[in-house]
């Protein structure tokens, strides 16, 4: 008798997912920002099969187009997830809301409020590894403007038993 297994069954669903990753930010042209690279930090916690809640930390630099002056932003970010399968790979979507801060060289800091969604494909692999791509629109609530992210990330899933083919 032999087992395929291809699939997360039920029992196999991690308890927590952690993340590390790395994201590029292209910023609405009416920022006046050049692209930049991020340091992102992830978790996700499932609800059920499908819906998981995720949180995620991002820290960057962004060079204004105009002048000398750079920004130091982090985002702080609470969503969900809804998984299209129960495969080990995984598509989803992405939505949550964020919050978002810019702090310039003279020390000056400007806040504000965003909603995010997202499409992405996550593959786990039998050690519990896990690897994760993302595109994200990130909408803000206080100016008229649509920032566009690609993220990916590498994660581990613990609580998550792995059942080997026989």
């Amino acid at each position: 008798t032999s087992t395929l297994s291809t699939g997360i069954i039920a029992d196999e669903h991690p308890d927590f997912e952690a993340y590390l990753g790395a994201a590029r930010y292209h910023w609405d042209n009416e920022r006046l920002l050049e692209d930049a690279n991020s340091l992102e930090l992830g978790a996700e916690i499932p609800m059920t099969d499908a819906l998981s809640l995720e949180a995620w930390f991002s820290t960057f630099e962004a060079d204004s187009e105009t002048s000398s002056n750079d920004l130091d932003g982090t985002r702080y970010t609470l969503g969900g997830l809804y998984h299209f399968s129960n495969e080990t790979l995984r598509p989803f979507m992405s939505l949550g809301v964020g919050h978002l801060e810019f702090e310039d060289n003279s020390d000056n800091t400007h806040t504000e409020a965003a909603a995010y969604l997202g499409a992405g494909l996550k593959k786990y692999f039998d050690n519990n590894i896990i690897l994760r791509g993302e595109l994200l629109a990130l909408k803000s609530f206080d100016h008229e403007v649509t920032d566009l992210g690609a993220r990916i990330a590498i994660g581990y899933a613990f609580g998550r038993s792995v059942s080997k083919p026989v």
